[in-house]
C-alpha cells in the first residue's frame, strides 16, 4: 500500500463522523420537504372542501402576480389574442356559472361604482324594492318587482373594491356568501373609457365640488372646469400635460375601483384588475351592450329577471370629439383601455357559453322593450313634479345653477324596461 492510500487511510477515521452528519442532515432535510407537501396537500383538500372550488378559485386575488402587461404610456393596448388567456377566461367563465344562487333566496349584490359608467341603472334596479319607495332620489322609479325567483338587495356607494371589502368586513374570498336562504355577489359595470372620461367631465362643469372629475386644489384645471358650466372636453385637452396631469384622480377609474391597494405600481395594478373583473365579479354590465348583459344576469345567477329600471342624469353635450381629444384622452386611460378590451373578451365568452346552453332554463333570449315614456325630476324634491324627457333643457331654469342641474335632474322610462314576453301587458 502507498502513501497516497495510507493518507486516505489516515484520513477516513475524521471524514467518517463528517459523512454520518452529512447524510442525517439531508434525511432530515427530505423528511422537512415530504412533511411541508403533506401538509400542504391537507390543508389545500381542506380549503376545498370547506369552501369549494369557486372560493379557490378567488384566492388569485391574494397571491403574488406572474406575467404582467407591460404596457407603457408610449404603446398602444393590445387585444386578449394569447391563447393562454383566452383558455384562462374560458375556465374562468365556466366555474362562474357553479355560483349560481338557489331559488329564492335573498341576492345581496357588492357593487364597486365607478362614475359615469352605468351605476345608476344598477343602483334602480338592484335595490331593495322598499328601499327605493321610501329613498328620495328615486321617487319616480318603478317599483314592480325585478325578478320571478329571488328579491335583491345592493351595497354600493363610490366606494371600490377595498373599501367595500373594509366596511363589509370581508376580502374577495370570504365576501361571497352562498346559503339556501342569502346568496351575496360581487357585481360590476364597465363603459368605454373615452367616453365615461367625457361624460364625467360634462357633469362637473359648473361644480364648485368638482363633481366626478376631480383635479388638485388650486390647479388651473379645477379652477376653470368650477367657473364655466358650458366648458368644453375640448379646452381641457388643450392643456398643456403637466396641468392635465393634476386631474391624475379621474384618470383609469376603472383599474383604480378594482385594484386599489397597488395604485403605485400599475402594470401589476391592471393585472390585478383583470383578475379580479373576470374571478371575483361574477357579472359585469357592459353599458355598450346592455342588451346581452342582462340576458347574462339571469343566466349567470339562476334568476328570472324579468324587469329593470335604467336611470340617467339628464346633460346634453357634443359628444364627438377633435383627433387631439381623442388622443389626449386615451393616452391618460390606457390601462382602462387594456381592462375595457379584457371585459369584452370575457363578456363574448359568457355570451358564446349562453348561446350554447340553450336548454338551460335560465337562457331566455326574449329581449327587453323599454316605455316610451321618460319622465324627469329633481332628485333632492322628493315627490316633487315629473316632467318629460324632451321637456328637460327647459327645465334647467328651474335648478340653482346649470352646475346643479346637471347633477340633480334624474331620467327614467316611467314603467322601466320589461321583457318582451311581458311588455304589451305592462304598456298598455
Amino acid at each position: 500500500m502507498g502513501p497516497k492510500n495510507n493518507m486516505l487511510l489516515s484520513q477516513s477515521p475524521a471524514s467518517s463522523p463528517r459523512k454520518a452528519q452529512y447524510l442525517t442532515t439531508k434525511q432530515c432535510i427530505l423528511a422537512l420537504a415530504v412533511l411541508f407537501c403533506a401538509m400542504s396537500c391537507v390543508f389545500v383538500g381542506a380549503m376545498v372542501f370547506f369552501l369549494g372550488p369557486q372560493e379557490i378559485s378567488s384566492l388569485s386575488m391574494n397571491l403574488p402576480l406572474g406575467k404582467t402587461n407591460m404596457l407603457d404610456e408610449s404603446t398602444s393596448p393590445t387585444q386578449v389574442d394569447d391563447p393562454e388567456d383566452v383558455a384562462l377566461l374560458h375556465r374562468t367563465s365556466q366555474m362562474i356559472l357553479q355560483r349560481r344562487c338557489p331559488a329564492n333566496a335573498h341576492l345581496e349584490f357588492v357593487f364597486p361604482h365607478v362614475p359615469k359608467a352605468g351605476g345608476r341603472s344598477i343602483e334602480t334596479t338592484f335595490n331593495a324594492v322598499d328601499f327605493l319607495r321610501t329613498e328620495a332620489r328615486h321617487h319616480h322609479v318603478s317599483l314592480e318587482p325585478r325578478s320571478r325567483t329571488h328579491n335583491f338587495t345592493l351595497q354600493n356607494g363610490h366606494r371600490d373594491f377595498a373599501q367595500l371589502a373594509r366596511d363589509l368586513r370581508c376580502n374577495s374570498l370570504t365576501c361571497e356568501v352562498t346559503s339556501e336562504n342569502f346568496c351575496r355577489r360581487w357585481i360590476y359595470a364597465v363603459r368605454e373609457p373615452v367616453a365615461r372620461f367625457v361624460s364625467a367631465f360634462y357633469t362637473s362643469t359648473g361644480r364648485s365640488d368638482g363633481g366626478h372629475f376631480l383635479c388638485a386644489v388650486n390647479s388651473t384645471a379645477k379652477r376653470i372646469i368650477a367657473a364655466d358650466p358650458d366648458l368644453s372636453i375640448e379646452d381641457w385637452a388643450r392643456l398643456p400635460r403637466e396641468e392635465r396631469d393634476k386631474c391624475r384622480g379621474v384618470f383609469n377609474v376603472h383599474v383604480n375601483f378594482l385594484a386599489p391597494e397597488l395604485r403605485n405600481d400599475p402594470k401589476r395594478q391592471l393585472e390585478l384588475a383583470k383578475q379580479r373583473l373576470t374571478s371575483v365579479m361574477s357579472w359585469t354590465l357592459i353599458v355598450e351592450e346592455l342588451a346581452e348583459s342582462f340576458e347574462l344576469f339571469s343566466y349567470i345567477f339562476g334568476s328570472d329577471l324579468v324587469h329593470h329600471v335604467p336611470a340617467f342624469n339628464y346633460n346634453k353635450y357634443e359628444k364627438k370629439l377633435s383627433a387631439h381629444a381623442q388622443k389626449v384622452i386615451e393616452e391618460h386611460n390606457l390601462y382602462d383601455i387594456e381592462l375595457y378590451k379584457h371585459a369584452l373578451e370575457h363578456h363574448r365568452i359568457m355570451v358564446d357559453l349562453m348561446r350554447a346552453d340553450s336548454s338551460d332554463p335560465f337562457y331566455n333570449k326574449t329581449p327587453f322593450r323599454c316605455d316610451k315614456d321618460v319622465v324627469c325630476w329633481d332628485k333632492l324634491a322628493g315627490r316633487g313634479s315629473t316632467w318629460g324627457v324632451t321637456q328637460a333643457p327647459a327645465w334647467q331654469k328651474h335648478f340653482p345653477s346649470k352646475g346643479q342641474a346637471k347633477t340633480r335632474q334624474l331620467c327614467a322610462p316611467r314603467r322601466g324596461c320589461w321583457r318582451e314576453d311581458l311588455a304589451d301587458s305592462k304598456f298598455t
